[in-house]
């Protein structure tokens, strides 16, 4: 039996502007139709997000500690091999923050 809570889309909104500060229920609507959202599952016309997808999108959107804005990240000054801009994070990088997040809900 599947046990997952789903949210729908204003409700996913809320959800992560609650949990971390960011994102909206337009945003996640521009996000499903350009890519870079959340993975989420359909009902009929219904968009339906899990906290979890939710809670993974969001942790790999989130950066590093800074101490100052004015801070550079090392790796944005170098010049992008990748032909993205500098400081944009790889997918696997996100996968990877994704990956021990979910290891970590495990292990609790």
């Amino acid at each position: 039996m599947h046990n997952a809570q789903y949210l729908r889309r204003k409700t996913a909104g809320e959800y992560l502007k609650t949990k971390f500060g960011f994102g909206s229920e337009k945003t996640l609507a521009k996000l499903a139709c350009v890519g870079g959202g959340p993975e989420f599952c359909k009902a009929g016309t219904a968009v339906l997000y899990t906290q979890e997808a939710l809670d993974m999108w969001a942790l790999a959107k989130i950066g590093g500690p800074v101490r100052s804005t004015s801070a550079r990240d090392p790796q944005s000054e170098a010049p992008s091999k990748s032909g993205r801009p500098a400081g944009v994070t790889p997918v696997s990088v996100a996968r990877d923050r994704a990956e021990a997040f979910q290891a970590e809900l495990e292990a609790v």
